[in-house]
């Protein structure tokens, strides 16, 4: 500030030369100049002007004028009192409290000190309706700059503030929606009033501000922002006209991301029971931690999708104990029921759901019981006869409305006991069929595998049994369950069967029940028995093969003939057999020439079982006891007819072989020609046939004549007289050809024929081991067509010449 004399005004508005006089004698004598030390001492001293107010102007910041140590002695309690805005030097947050403390006009130097301004620094603001709502912009949505810093002119007294609100941003960040439009600009006073400004120009608003309290300008925009705070941190920001409904805005209302868990944690840390939290919905009530947002109480209020926008709208998620409570109807079974069923939220935890696992495995219950879900009730358990109702059958049920939070709420999930399992395993050990038996079946009270049903009674053969009353008599027969598993198993044997070429032939017979600890039942033993659990069951089935045992060969693979053979195979059948009937369980038939002289059939009793330790899935046994019977090849593609069964054998009878049925046959076959007329003038004649004999495969081999007689006996059938010879060959096997001698036989005409075949002039048929004695029968039947012994004359001479008779001509 500059040098003082004793008494002298502190502030000075200019310059001042001050002369020294002599106090006392000389007084009013100016003290002339001297020397001193070599130096000349004027005696006169300048005393410089104080700084003006535009002098100590700073930018933002009002002079408010000086304060002297003489006064305020620095750092002391007064000091800190006048200068109490930390980190802003010689600035005081109040000017008024200054101003006892001010150096003023009148105040006069009487010792050495120093003198320091202060300043009050001007607090004047801007910001939006939109961003004082929490709205700064999205990638999608703009806002209007909410940074602008008002410009303060401090030249006059008081200062001047102004500010210039942005006018040209778009609402939408792609340009659309036009532009953000300002409705009007207000400033809040230090007083709390608020005052409407008119623009000064185009699109100035000023108003005149003084360093105490605080000024804020406002601009108020259209459209209104609506802020949805989706988190601590992020939000999702909305633009809305006036009148607008929140339902209706661009893109609806959102979902918050909080980590809804997280506030379930932060909710028990606070002492509050250790529920699951649920979002409700959205309030405009401010959040009264550090978090953004609200935990619900009854009230809460809360916005809606026709809510309409009034003004700018700051929202906040709110989130509602789930208080209802939620059971199974097995809990005192489980170690841990609210492993199987409980509350699940959705990832946005709006949506509370009840779950439930579908399955409930004996290894989670203290009994070892499995469970099956049945559904979700409200009642369960609430009526004195134990009905009750189902919500849904579904495990996951959406909760709707209120029904999480009502106190008295008990939701049920209701499980029975699971069916059991009854498992039918193929011959691979793969599971064919699954039977399942509820708890509360028949089958587990009375017999578990079989029932009776009424069925026509059957004789024997298979007709049904007359009652004597023209209709039908009926017997009570065991029927198996689960049909759908011999239809499996069947076509599994049949399939595979057919995979190895019919190699083999393998019949079904009954189901053995293997148990976990590998003990084993027998259908006998087990299915007139409930069923109590779950079971597996393997098959037990006859594996045929037919071997050609010719010439003392052994069965082998490379002898194998079954699939030449044609089958039926009945594990039902009685296994008896007679002149005039066959309930044999295993038949077969020649469907092809057969040249070998034995024939095998082997069976036996297969057991199979889950994998053992030896990698084997069955035990193997011959079958002993089980009658065979042999059929030919009737007419060619073989016959189960009874005229055609050649042989009927027990297994294992004898010296066949454990679980065999041999069939031996001769090197040669009979070949039957049989003469048939009703010509009463062939009674004791003779007629000859030729009989030619080819290879299997039509080669021929021989030809040879034979001679039959016809009987002189007379035979009575089919309404007339037949005379009728026949003559029986021993013959190989092999395709032979039969046919009459017609020069012999001029005066019929002939029709020969064998079983099965359209009759001709002449006949063919295979003879092998599998002919049947009417295969290989030849019938020749004769029609006798000429009666005269000639038909026209000759003349010759017969002449005897050396032993022989020779023609002459006349």
């Amino acid at each position: 500030m500059g040098t003082r004399c004793f008494g002298t005004s502190l502030l000075m508005d200019a310059d001042l030369t001050h002369t020294y006089r002599y106090p006392f004698y000389y007084t009013g004598k100016e003290v002339g100049p001297t020397t001193v030390d070599g130096k000349t001492v004027s005696s006169q001293l300048t005393l410089q002007a104080s700084p003006s107010d535009a002098d100590m102007a700073v930018a933002g910041y009002k002079f408010l004028g000086w304060i002297s140590t003489a006064e305020v002695q620095k750092d002391s309690a007064v000091w800190n009192y006048i200068y109490d805005v930390a980190g802003d030097s010689y600035t005081t947050s109040d000017p008024d409290k200054v101003a006892p403390y001010l150096v003023t006009r009148d105040s006069k130097v009487t010792q050495s000190q120093d003198a320091y301004p202060v300043y009050a620094k001007y607090d004047v603001r801007y910001t939006t309706n939109l961003h004082r709502s929490g709205f700064n912009g999205t990638a999608e949505v703009n806002v209007p700059d909410y940074q602008i810093v008002p410009d303060i002119d401090a030249r006059t007294d008081p200062a001047t503030a102004t500010v210039s609100p942005d006018i040209a941003t778009t609402v939408y960040a792609d340009g659309s929606g036009g532009d953000y439009q300002l409705k009007k600009v207000e400033i809040e006073l230090p007083s709390g009033e608020v005052k409407a400004l008119g623009p000064t120009d185009d699109n100035s608003y000023s108003y005149t501000v003084e360093p105490s309290g605080t000024y804020t300008f406002v601009a108020y925009y259209s459209p209104l922002a609506v802020v949805y705070h989706l988190n601590d941190s992020d939000i999702d920001g909305k633009v809305a006209q006036e009148g607008q409904k929140l339902g209706n805005l661009k893109g609806g209302i959102p979902k918050p991301t909080y980590a809804v868990a997280d506030i379930d944690a932060a909710q028990g840390a606070a002492g509050q029971p250790n529920q699951l939290y649920a979002f409700v919905g959205w309030t405009q009530v401010k959040p009264s931690g550090a978090s953004k947002y609200v935990i619900w109480s009854d009230k809460t209020p809360m916005v809606s999708k026709s809510t309409v926008v009034k003004a700018p709208m700051e929202l906040y998620p709110v989130y509602r104990a789930c208080t209802a409570q939620v059971q199974s109807n097995i809990d005192d079974d489980l170690a841990n029921p609210g492993s199987i069923r409980g509350f699940e939220r959705s990832a946005s935890g709006n949506q509370v759901s009840l779950v439930a696992e579908t399955h409930v495995e004996g290894g989670e219950s203290k009994t070892g019981t499995s469970y099956d879900f049945v559904g979700w009730s409200r009642d369960y358990g609430k009526t004195e006869d134990g009905s009750y109702t189902l919500m849904t059958e579904a495990a996951r049920y959406p909760l709707k409305g209120n029904e999480p939070f009502k106190q008295d709420a008990t939701y049920t999930a209701v499980y029975k006991v699971s069916p059991y399992q009854v498992r039918y395993h193929g011959v691979d050990g793969s599971v064919i069929f699954t039977a399942l038996v509820d708890s509360t079946d028949d089958r587990t009270t009375g017999r578990g595998f079989v029932y009776k049903v009424d069925m026509p009674a059957q004789d024997a053969e298979g007709n049904e049994v007359p009652d004597g009353r023209g209709g039908t008599l009926n017997e009570k027969k065991e029927v198996a369950y689960d049909p759908e598993a011999y239809v499996n198993i069947t076509t599994m044997l049949d399939d595979r069967v057919a995979q190895h070429g019919n190699v083999y032939r393998e019949m079904f017979l009954q189901w053995r029940w293997v148990a976990s600890d590998g003990s084993v039942k027998t259908w006998d033993n087990f299915k007139n028995e409930p069923i109590t659990g779950d079971m597996d069951l393997y098959p037990e089935t006859f594996y045929v093969v037919a071997y050609d045992t010719s010439n003392n060969a052994k069965p082998s693979d490379s002898n194998m003939v079954t699939q030449l053979l044609g089958w039926q195979l009945d594990p039902n059948a009685a296994n008896t057999v007679a002149a005039d009937s066959d309930c044999a369980p295993i038949k077969t038939c020649f469907t092809n020439p057969y040249s070998g002289t034995q024939l095998t059939i082997s069976v036996v009793h297969v057991n199979y079982h889950p994998i053992g330790e030896d990698g084997a899935r069955s035990d193997r046994m011959p079958v002993n006891g089980k009658y065979v019977s042999l059929y030919s090849s009737g007419s060619g593609g073989g016959s189960f007819d009874l005229a055609d069964r050649l042989d009927s054998k027990l297994t294992g009878d004898g010296d066949q072989g454990a679980g065999n049925a041999v069939f031996n046959f001769a090197a040669t076959h009979t070949l039957k020609i049989v003469k048939q007329t009703q010509d009463s003038w062939a009674k004791g004649k003779t007629f000859r046939f030729k009989v030619a004999r080819a290879d299997m495969d039509g080669k021929p081999l021989e030809e040879r004549t034979v001679e039959v007689t016809v009987s002189p006996d007379a035979q009575h059938k089919d309404g007339g007289t037949w005379y009728s010879g026949a003559i029986e060959l021993a013959v190989p096997a092999g395709v032979y050809t039969v046919q009459e001698d017609t020069a012999w036989a001029w005066r019929y005409s002939n029709q020969i024929g064998v079983p099965g075949k359209q009759p001709g002039d002449k006949a063919q048929a295979t003879i092998s081991a599998a002919s049947s004695a009417n295969d290989a029968t030849f019938t020749c039947t004769n029609t006798r067509v000429k009666d005269k012994w000639i038909d026209g004359s000759n003349r010759a001479h017969n002449v005897w010449s050396n032993g022989n008779v020779a023609k002459k001509e006349d």
